[in-house]
């Protein structure tokens, strides 16, 4: 359950910014403006895809999280439905080539509770995150490169390495400089692209390479439980 959760956090990706003004970027105040976007923005449908690059293997990986109502029993109730894929690399015991596939669920319905992996339906509350959960600190100090693109509609900046926890989070993961790409429509957010590496180990001589793609939907969903 710890391992949904905390992929669930990861897929919200719902920021909270600040309202920092940057000057000299095209459209004036950027973060204001995304920060403004994003008080407007709750997500129905969330889908997260990576990719890890290493040497000539490329694993990748999906999420995502459906929220919205299930006609169940005569009655609609409040649902939602996180689903995952990733590819992991094989051992060589398995004899199934250099990678596999595995997944997971997890489902809630109101009144009903949560179930893993289509099991059995047990107690528990919903585990879809509201909107600033996972709450990121923009403030421009901690920023580097930004810039706002107004005919893209699209805002740009690097979190360097010394900053990811200011940003990120004190209990954040990334150990190196991390490039965000945040797309809107006009009035809420569409996208968030993170780009990083991660330093060469012993085991992965030349590093590895990490795009993570979040898209965000807005339309009135009808969840339909998984089989």
């Amino acid at each position: 359950m710890k391992r949904f959760l905390a992929w669930i956090l990861v897929l919200s990706c719902v920021f909270a910014l600040t309202a920092c003004s940057i000057g000299g970027t095209t459209g004036g105040n950027a973060l204001t403006t995304v920060a403004n976007m994003y008080k407007n923005s709750e997500p129905t449908k969330t889908v997260v895809k990576s990719e890890q690059k290493f040497g000539d293997i490329t694993l990748k990986g999906e999420q995502s999280l459906v929220k919205g109502e299930i006609l169940y029993e005569g009655e609609w109730k409040t649902a939602a439905v996180y689903q995952w894929k990733e590819q992991q690399r094989a051992k060589v015991e398995e004899e199934i080539g250099p990678t596999k596939w595995v997944s997971g669920s997890l489902e809630y319905v109101d009144g009903l509770g949560v179930r893993q992996n289509k099991g059995r339906w047990t107690e528990g509350d919903d585990f879809t995150p509201g909107i600033g959960q996972m709450a990121l600190n923009l403030d421009a100090s901690a920023l580097s490169n930004v810039n706002y693109n107004s005919s893209a509609k699209t805002l740009t900046f690097t979190v360097t390495a010394a900053n990811l926890a200011k940003v990120f989070g004190e209990g954040t993961e990334l150990t190196s400089d991390v490039f965000v790409t945040i797309v809107n429509d006009g009035a809420v957010i569409t996208d968030v692209i993170l780009d990083y590496s991660e330093e060469a180990t012993e085991e992965l001589p030349n590093g590895k390479q990490i795009t993570i793609h979040t898209t965000y939907s807005y339309d009135n969903e009808t969840v339909t439980l998984l089989k």
